[in-house]
């Protein structure tokens, strides 16, 4: 994010925040990493080793899009920028 004055005050007394999401993001990941894995333990426990498991190909690729697309929102999203003269939250241009 690059660096920019106040649009209110014009004050350089800027400091960059990261948004509140951080705790929801954070249960979202994990559940899309719980999710697959329990799926995966559950096949295993059933005793699907013999057979071919091709139902753990869309999980795996579940698992790893979307707390991916959870991080790449966040860093696009989810930091503004906080003057500390005239307390605004605004996003950088």
């Amino acid at each position: 994010m690059k660096w920019s004055r106040c649009p209110r005050c014009n004050s350089g007394m800027v400091v960059e925040v990261k948004s509140g999401c951080g705790g929801c993001l954070s249960r979202l990941i994990l559940i899309a990493f719980v999710f697959p894995a329990l799926a995966i333990f559950g096949y295993f426990m059933e005793g699907g080793f013999s057979e071919i498991p091709l139902f753990i190909i869309p999980l795996v690729i579940f698992a790893i899009s979307l707390p991916t697309l959870f991080i790449f929102l966040n860093a696009k999203f989810g930091r503004e920028l906080f003057c500390k003269s005239c307390h605004l939250h605004f996003r950088a241009k």
